[in-house]
């Protein structure tokens, strides 16, 4: 039991070791590796997410660079999805489309939701239908967004959408990943 409990302390000599036990690793390297293998294996992981976790991603859905699940259960993606970089999804999140509403960009037909870079879906959210998320913007936790989002902004309750101002954010690490954002030219590397 000695050992169990200097496992638990928290010091530079056992933390190394504690970090592929921890939750998020394993899920981030789950999502590594369902988008690392080919399409044949993909079906096989994402039954192992959602038994485990209750988590749906689709096969066909486009996520960028960094996805962060800090709690990762109850997670649904839909099929055509388009997720930025570095997008935070926290717990209960459903992004889907409304296949009865659709519509036309750069002569493509939308009927999913699209979200660009640095956006924070918080807990229990719905993004749903052909709507683009832009980036550095926050989803609250239990809103429904299905309407398009400007750059910079936060969605509380049913579509109710306020500018972001930086300055009130202080040092929060959404602050620091705007300013990173904004210091080099943002580039929207979501390709159909």
């Amino acid at each position: 039991m000695l050992w169990y409990y200097k496992f638990l302390q928290d010091n530079s000599s056992n933390r190394l070791w504690k970090v592929p036990f921890s939750r998020r690793v394993k899920i981030n390297f789950l999502l590594r590796l369902l988008l690392a293998l080919p399409q044949s294996f993909i079906g096989r992981i994402c039954t192992v997410l959602l038994s485990r976790y209750s988590i749906e991603i689709s096969a066909d859905c486009v996520i960028g660079d960094r996805i962060m699940l800090p709690h990762p259960y109850n997670i649904i993606i839909a099929n055509g999805v388009h997720l930025g970089h570095d997008v935070q999804i926290n717990q209960g999140v459903t992004i889907g489309g409304n296949f009865r509403k659709s519509k036309v960009e750069n002569g493509k037909t939308i009927k999913t939701p699209w979200i660009g870079d640095n956006v924070i879906l918080a807990a229990n959210c719905v993004v749903a239908g052909p709507i683009t998320v832009g980036s550095h913007s926050v989803i609250g936790a239990h809103s429904v967004c299905t309407h398009d989002v400007p750059s910079m902004s936060l969605v509380t309750g049913q579509n109710q959408c306020k500018k972001l101002d930086l300055s009130k954010l202080g040092d929060s690490l959404f602050a620091m990943r705007c300013k990173a954002y904004s210091e080099k030219p943002l580039t929207n590397n979501i390709s159909v």
